[in-house]
């Protein structure tokens, strides 16, 4: 087993949707972690290789971005949560990938705080007569 003197740096939002499913790996794992806010997200964005969140970061400057390759590192890092088995590992691959597609398709009907009022913002400025950009607004704070 992986000891670590300093814990990883896990950054993600206050949200229940990309963050979890590395933080529990991380403490399955006994990977110790410090799960950091970015203060100011505009800014920190610019700064990212692929302007998201997730991002695990170690003490010797990696930077992983995406939940799938921070699921992958880990499982590097710790051998027994790769899975007993070759079929193991494939399962888990497979549940990763399928997990990814049902987060994608659920995302097109359920808002978060991050991208809701974005979307919300997009969809009135296209929405055409102010009687339907009402009716979605209200729509929306009712969601």
């Amino acid at each position: 087993m992986l000891i670590r003197s300093t814990p990883l740096k896990l950054l993600y939002f206050p949200l229940w949707a990309k963050g979890p499913g590395p933080a529990l790996a991380l403490q399955h794992a006994n990977m110790p972690f410090k799960h950091i806010i970015p203060e100011d997200w505009p800014t920190y964005k610019q700064e990212t290789s692929f302007s998201k969140l997730p991002i695990l970061e170690s003490n010797n400057g990696l930077s992983i971005s995406h939940e799938g390759a921070i699921l992958n590192y880990i499982g590097q890092q710790q051998p027994a949560m790769h899975g007993k088995s070759e079929s193991d590992f494939a399962i888990s691959q497979q549940l990763i990938c399928e997990s990814e597609d049902i987060y994608g398709k659920l995302t097109k009907y359920v808002l978060t705080p991050i991208d809701g009022m974005y979307r919300i913002t997009n969809t009135l400025q296209n929405a055409g007569t102010s009687q339907r950009r009402t009716s979605l607004l209200n729509a929306a704070k009712t969601n």
